[in-house]
């Protein structure tokens, strides 16, 4: 099934990585020089290049267990159609700073696609949330949790970003601050759907002005 499939995936990546870095300390020995082979090396770069996406899959696989649990067919749909949106709309932006392509890009491209990715899981949760009579506690517990986790991270990104702006210069920083700047506002505003949810709840759905806040 998926989940083997996955699973060989990353035992194969991880002794692929293994097997990458014992080459080079068998043959530069000296850690400078390993790091260097490691860094010019393509096959190397590409074999590092791909344990990471293995790192982020699992850390993103237990952090959607922890808050979300299990994902819907609906949700994994629309997921994946925004994860299309946004990289052909990304790549269009990437025209600005081609001449900035390095792995500090590469690295922030990925952290924000991985940070929009659980913005949009949470906006279709709190969506469905609406939708249904009645929801656990814990289940509210770890969506609010999510919630404050995610826009805390926006914050800290908007905050370093723009610090970085002001110290160096304008660069591709630009983009990435206007990106974080815009998922801050998403899940402040996911937070207010998620209040209105709560006050609904608590008037047992006779909430005559509810269509005004929503």
């Amino acid at each position: 099934g998926p989940l083997t499939s996955f699973r060989t995936y990353v035992i194969l990546s991880f002794l692929a990585s293994c097997v990458c870095i014992a080459h080079s300390v068998h043959h530069k020995k000296v850690y400078y020089s390993v790091m260097i082979d490691l860094a010019e090396n393509k096959i190397s770069m590409t074999v590092l290049g791909n344990m990471c996406l293995v790192c982020a899959l699992v850390f993103g696989t237990m952090m959607r267990q922890i808050f979300l649990g299990s994902l819907r067919a609906a949700e994994l749909d629309r997921l994946f159609e925004k994860i299309w949106f946004s990289l052909t709309e990304t790549c269009l932006a990437l025209t600005i700073f081609r001449e900035e392509l390095r792995f500090r890009f590469i690295f922030f491209f990925s952290f924000l696609l991985f940070v929009k990715i659980f913005h949009w899981l949470l906006q279709f949760r709190v969506d469905q949330l609406h939708t249904e009579l009645s929801v656990s506690r814990f289940t509210q517990f770890r969506i609010l949790c999510l919630m404050f986790l995610l826009l805390s991270v926006d914050s800290l990104v908007v905050v370093y970003t723009m610090r970085k702006i002001l110290e160096d210069g304008p660069s591709f920083l630009i983009l990435f601050a206007f990106e974080f700047v815009i998922l801050a506002s998403s899940a402040t505003g996911i937070i207010l759907k998620y209040l209105i949810y709560i006050v609904d709840v608590w008037r047992n759905g006779r909430w005559p002005n509810k269509a005004v806040y929503t």
